[in-house]
């Protein structure tokens, strides 16, 4: 957790609210924000292409489920 290698879950953001008498909305949103923050970093990996392909892949499960 303090190094990055650990999210914080709704049970430690509790066990965090209870420590240091914060609300548990801080750590879940610090998480949030954290977690976001890694996805924007690689955010210019993703092309049109990338996102076609996506689309296209959950368009096609989508057809089969209902099939």
């Amino acid at each position: 957790m303090v190094n990055g290698h650990l999210n914080i879950s709704p049970v430690m953001a509790m066990r965090l609210a209870i420590v240091f008498n914060t609300p548990e909305e801080l750590w879940i949103n610090l998480q949030a924000g954290y977690d976001l923050w890694k996805a924007q970093k690689t955010r210019s990996k993703l092309t049109k292409i990338n996102l076609k392909a996506f689309i296209m892949n959950a368009e096609n499960t989508a057809i089969a489920i209902s099939a």
